[in-house]
């Protein structure tokens, strides 16, 4: 039986939103830059998480100053189950897996999916049903709710502590140039129903990679591993925390993207010969064609962008890796 993990907002501000939980961990917060982004009185900026593996959810408070809470009761770390009501704040939300309807069990029987021809947002389909409009990220746009998708933008460790933190990076100042590249593309995105992930490090203090040379940075839960402020996110962008390089290294990035009809993914951010590249090689190897933003991407110099590149301009694989400048996108993909 396939599942739909996913939460909908029952009491709070937007009654009735859904939020999927595509991933293998999602953050719950007041944060703009977490996953489930809720601004509710009594929510911490990271309140909680929910953690998929195998089908099954579990829910983690993640110390809280008001507590999470599972069917009236506060809870540290629980398994969902469908139907489970949750409380975070002031917001009251219920655990779904079952296969989403526009009504979401308000009128029994009616369960067609009437997407309007006029959304305001292509990134949204508005279904319309008894008690109001209802919003599913689906990434459609098509009939009954049928996803239609060809690429998605992936944008690769864009965080804070790279763009804005108190210490500056070699790759910080090359990062800040290319911000209105990205801003471009995943406009440009949206107005094609592309999905757009921000797929961002998330690491911990005592990860084994800062054994090396590098310095702990992008620690999980904390506003340093958040989509900097210079990029324009939209309602609908997924944010993804990874735990190292590659955007689909131990994600879901693979199976979601497959669920989206997705078949070439667009990547662009930093840094060009390190994340960048392993997640188009990832990509490769989980069968999406890989396209590179050649004026979207950067390294912490000129020279080391530039030179790993050439290596794959030309490549054997050809057109399944392509190197592209942004201004190609169209004519790659339609105008």
């Amino acid at each position: 039986m396939e599942l739909y993990p996913r939460l909908v907002v029952v009491n709070g501000k937007e009654p009735g939103r859904i939020f999927p939980l595509p991933f293998a961990t999602t953050v719950l917060g007041r944060s703009s830059g977490v996953g489930i982004s809720l601004r509710e009185t009594g929510i911490s900026r990271h309140h909680a998480r929910f953690m998929v593996n195998s089908g099954k959810v579990k829910l983690e408070d993640l110390k809280s100053t008001n507590g999470s809470y599972l069917n009236g009761r506060p809870v540290t770390t629980s398994k969902l189950q469908d139907g489970d009501n949750l409380q975070f704040g002031s917001c009251r939300l219920v655990f779904r897996t079952d296969r989403p309807s526009p009504l979401e069990g308000k009128t029994p029987g009616r369960t067609r999916i009437e997407v309007s021809k006029r959304n305001k947002s292509p990134r949204q389909s508005t279904c319309l049903g008894h008690g109001g409009v209802w919003r599913f990220p689906l990434y459609s746009g098509k009939g009954r709710g049928e996803v239609n998708m060809r690429a998605a933008v992936l944008v690769i460790d864009m965080v804070k502590d790279t763009l804005q933190g108190e210490r500056e990076y070699p790759v910080t100042p090359f990062a800040k140039a290319i911000v209105p590249q990205i801003n471009q593309i995943t406009d440009w995105a949206r107005s094609r129903d592309f999905p757009v992930v921000f797929a961002c490090d998330s690491f911990l203090e005592d990860d084994f990679i800062f054994k090396g040379k590098m310095k702990p940075h992008s620690l999980r839960d904390t506003p340093g591993s958040e989509v900097a402020d210079l990029l324009d996110r939209k309602e609908g962008d997924v944010f993804l925390p990874k735990r190292r390089f590659s955007a689909f290294f131990k994600t879901d990035l693979d199976q979601t993207l497959r669920n989206w009809k997705v078949e070439t993914v667009i990547v662009c951010g930093i840094a060009t010969h390190f994340c960048v590249l392993m997640t188009a090689m990832d990509a490769l190897c989980n069968d999406f064609k890989a396209v590179i933003i050649e004026d979207a991407s950067a390294s912490y110099s000129a020279e080391v962008h530039s030179k790993t590149l050439e290596l794959y301009r030309k490549n054997p694989l050809f057109p399944l890796l392509q190197v592209l400048k942004s201004s190609e996108l169209n004519q790659k993909f339609g105008g």
